[in-house]
């Protein structure tokens, strides 16, 4: 047999060695997992592979019809073409350069083995010659040298021939060259394995691996079944034990070792499903009591990967159907099920290693590709691209990665600073919250606040501030509203978030803030809150320009229970004057789950009217503080119904009503007409007329007298 020392020389020398130090953040530890959701096509989809850079393939049901799927790291789940002529197909591999394998089904007849091959077009898909004399194929795994692994079938009804399809064309017959079984992986040093053989494609050199020695108690090992190869050659299989109930435990083959047993939980379900370069194993095993997907690495042993995720991915469940595989920088793919209930989805997922540049764009390694990776990068540029110097073209890679992810990178400033992160750094003001700064954006009074954070309560166009100093609106009063809006009104602000934007995590903080651009003072404020959580481990906060008032405290809690109202979520309005009583009293102690409605209407634990004369506009904040975790958490919506106080009215002259009678009519226009196009000098310059104090009567005076012609 070759030894590790032969294969490490012979992967060297191939340019394959793609051992990776990037798996563990640091020596010793279990990694944690940030994960991402890509998706799901069809149904009842399932997995088939993924390659180092996380690119995933596998098989749906669209329909009755079978078509392959990929998905890639910041795109969603798509189908790829089936081939001219075949009714269905599935797809089963891919290497790192984004060749696909798979296979076709006719309408009637025998599957073919298929290749997808990506050029920037699109596909080019090709059908993989069988054997001489054979009807069909099926393919099984591929390289990256682009060796594809499989049977030919010389009949529907043959389980097949074992082969491989070379990457220059040539069909290998492995049966003929010894291989007694079906292959089911190759590496990238063309080692093919099935059951508990192994052979090389290069010499042909059959090897059988054996099975493990008899265990303790007289169980012996009875069958041995390969499912994936490393570079190293080392082999993961599950081994089936001589017991009645048929048990079986994971096992993995390394060189000058042997077999190992990897888990110590023997079941007639445990499947092993992929090992990567590091030796690390993914399987499906009965751990802590329960069917779950655990990673194997050496020096760590055995975990379980739904105990090892990131904050924000607090509610995915890594699940254990399927085939899960794992590249060898520690990325896993695997089906996830999203455990919260207000956001029911399932599919395909990549769990990312925290702290390890793993993902292409995510750069400071927190397993996310956004746009805080911009300011890490800008911070301490280094080579992105690989090739070996820091320049644009770095940039270039971290903006079309971000791109994948929809996230496009501005400079409006042309300070060689994203926006992003000249406003999460402090140094750009973005007063209406709209992700640009303040002084990109029109600013027509030069007040430095940009028209959109400005308010405009007659609806023109115009900022209500350059309405007024412009003339087109009065502002008798000077309280910085025209006083067309002086009036009282009742105005809702609403906050909405599409489910998955804004989760809440169990014995955290959700700080969400919403800008009203709004003229005016706060008269009465009214709060709608729509969320799903146990109502008894939720606090809500509102802040408004420095004030803070808590609104729900933890209903029921404290108690003689101690565990606060069971009522799972809030869709109300608080009101100091709500009908409905104090909202902290609104509840029961277990048994009753449904959500806490409006109509009527509940008082807050705090009254609002610590808003009251404060200003409407600029930014309102809510906070959901939890305290144990709950079987749905999200928030869906929030809102503010506003009642504007009225301001009174005062005796101003209206602009455009010259000769005084306190209207503007057709005596007001004619006057002006009669002074239009002469400035001060002229014998025919009527300086009541120059509405815009400017030395002349034009177009601008004319443009104020018409705005106000009727009133």
């Amino acid at each position: 047999m070759n030894g590790n020392a032969n294969l490490l020389t012979r992967l060297a020398i191939s340019g394959a060695l793609t051992l990776s130090a990037a798996f563990n953040t640091a020596a010793g530890e279990i990694p944690t997992y940030a994960v991402e959701y890509l998706g799901y096509a069809g149904s009842t989809l399932s997995m088939g592979d993924m390659n180092n850079h996380g690119v995933c393939v596998g098989e749906t049901y669209v329909g009755s019809q079978r078509r392959p799927w990929l998905a890639r790291p910041g795109s969603a789940v798509g189908l790829l073409p089936v081939p001219d002529g075949f009714a269905q197909a599935s797809a089963v591999g891919v290497n790192d350069a984004g060749v696909v394998v798979g296979n076709a089904f006719p309408a009637s007849g025998v599957s073919q083995s298929v290749r997808w091959t990506p050029t920037p077009e699109g596909y080019i898909v090709e059908v993989l010659a069988p054997l001489p004399g054979h009807v069909g194929s099926v393919a099984a795994g591929i390289n990256n040298l682009g060796d594809v692994v499989g049977r030919s079938l010389a009949s529907a009804q043959d389980f097949g021939t074992p082969v491989a399809f070379a990457a220059d064309g040539a069909t290998i017959n492995l049966g003929a060259a010894g291989f007694p079984v079906a292959p089911v992986a190759i590496n990238d040093l063309r080692q093919v394995c099935g059951e508990h053989y192994r052979m090389d494609l290069d010499t042909l050199l059959l090897e059988d691996l054996g099975f493990p020695p008899p265990q303790p108690g007289g169980y012996s090992y009875t069958f041995v079944r390969a499912s994936a190869i490393n570079n190293l050659g080392q082999v993961v299989a599950v081994g089936a034990l001589s017991s009645s109930q048929g048990y079986a435990k994971i096992i993995r083959y390394t060189d000058d070792v042997g077999w190992q047993e990897l888990d110590n939980f023997p079941s007639a379900l445990n499947s092993a499903y992929d090992i990567n370069d590091d030796g690390t194993v993914l399987m499906n095993i009965p751990y802590n009591s329960a069917r779950r997907l655990v990673a194997y690495q050496d020096g760590l042993g055995l975990f379980a990967l739904e105990y090892q995720l990131d904050a924000p991915s607090y509610y995915w469940l890594p699940t254990y159907y399927g085939r899960a595989r794992i590249a060898n920088s520690g990325l896993v793919m695997a089906l996830v099920d999203n455990i919260n209930n207000s956001d029911p989805r399932y599919g395909v997922g990549l769990l990312t290693p925290v702290g390890a540049t793993v993902l292409p764009g995510d750069v400071n390694g927190d397993g996310y590709v956004r746009l805080d990776d911009v300011c890490t990068w800008q911070s301490a540029p280094f080579d992105l691209d690989g090739d070996g110097v820091v320049d644009a073209d770095d940039e270039r890679y971290l903006t079309d990665a971000l791109a994948a992810y929809g996230f496009i990178v501005s400079d409006c400033n042309s300070n060689e600073s994203a926006d992003f992160c000249d406003i999460a750094g402090g140094l750009s003001l973005d007063r209406d919250l709209n992700g640009e700064p303040d002084e990109c954006q029109a600013d027509c009074s030069g007040d430095g606040v940009p028209d959109a954070a400005e308010p405009d309560c007659n609806g023109n166009g115009t900022s209500d501030v350059c309405d007024i100093a412009d003339g087109a609106s009065a502002d008798c009063n000077a309280n910085g509203v025209p006083d067309e809006c002086d009036g009282a009104s009742v105005t809702t602000y609403s906050f909405d978030y599409p489910v998955s934007n804004a989760p809440i995590f169990p014995n955290t903080i959700l700080a969400r803030s919403g800008f009203v651009a709004a003229a005016g003072v706060v008269a009465d404020l009214d709060v709608l809150l729509h969320d799903d959580y146990r109502v008894g481990d939720v606090a809500v906060r509102l802040s408004h320009l420095g004030t803070t008032v808590t609104l729900v405290d933890r209903p029921g809690y404290p108690s003689q229970y101690g565990s606060g109202f069971s009522e799972l979520g809030y869709n109300i309005r608080l009101d100091d004057e709500g009908t409905g009583g104090l909202i902290e009293n609104r509840g029961h102690h277990g048994g009753v789950f449904d959500p806490i409605l409006s109509p009527p209407s509940y008082r807050p634990n705090n009254p609002l009217r610590a808003f009251d004369g404060m200003p409407i506009g600029g930014v309102w904040t809510i906070e959901i503080e939890t305290f144990n975790s709950s079987p749905i958490a999200m928030l869906y919506s929030w809102g503010l119904a506003v009642s504007k106080a009225e301001v009174p009215a005062t005796s101003c002259p209206i602009p455009g009503d010259l000769d005084g009678d306190g209207e503007v009519d057709l005596a007001d226009l004619s006057r002006l007409l009669s002074a239009f196009g002469t400035c001060v000098g002229d014998a025919a310059f009527d300086s009541g007329a120059d509405l815009d104090a400017d030395g002349c009567i034009g177009l601008a005076d004319l443009s104020v007298l018409l705005t106000n012609f009727g009133l």
